[in-house]
């Protein structure tokens, strides 16, 4: 019983988030959508089409303003939250009391009320998480779909990903199992934690 106490030291479950944090830092790898190399039009530009070829009803002005949107949001955040590459150095950051926020379901839960605040009428937004309750894998993001489209057509908005660089992308071909949040219809109480 003593020696499983000493592991609840502070000291030495720092050192075990350190060692953590280097493991997970030596192994990430980076998403990225569209290529780094577009300026900010040209990716919102791209996001646009993207949003507007998920449906014939799909209103181009209303794509756009939710990709303008989605990338402002996501510049936002990133300097709001002092992210830090990769993000789950972040998360760990925010475990250890050096960071208030910027884990994935902080960065869903504004960028959902942030989408739902424009009011859509031809794109829907929806609160996604994967691996849920798995409190090493779970990942929470924003999709939208044309209304009435499911979560397989849809568009993962993800500014978490790449700490603080939007990424986006077709769900069905992205390597997270997204599933539709049980809380998805709550999304104006939409908590981190």
């Amino acid at each position: 019983m003593l020696a499983n106490a000493a592991l609840w030291k502070p000291s030495l479950m720092k050192a075990a988030l350190v060692a953590l944090a280097l493991q997970v830092t030596s192994v990430a790898v980076a998403d990225q959508s569209p290529p780094a190399a577009l300026d900010l039009t040209q990716k919102i530009e791209a996001l646009t089409s993207a949003l507007t070829a998920l449906g014939a009803t799909v209103d181009a002005a209303e794509a756009q303003q939710a990709a303008t949107l989605s990338y402002a949001t996501a510049n936002e955040l990133r300097v709001e939250y002092r992210m830090v590459s990769p993000p789950q150095l972040h998360n760990i950051l925010i475990q250890l009391g050096l960071r208030k926020h910027g884990l994935c379901c902080d960065w869903a839960a504004v960028m959902v009320r942030r989408l739902h605040a424009l009011e859509l009428t031809t794109l829907e937004v929806h609160w996604i998480v994967a691996h849920q309750g798995n409190v090493l894998r779970e990942h929470n993001s924003a999709l939208l779909t044309a209304v009435g489209g499911d979560l397989a057509t849809g568009i993962v908005i993800d500014g978490w990903r790449n700490s603080g660089e939007l990424y986006w992308g077709a769900a069905r071909d992205d390597r997270y199992p997204w599933k539709i949040h049980p809380d998805n219809r709550e999304w104006q109480l939409l908590e981190c934690r």
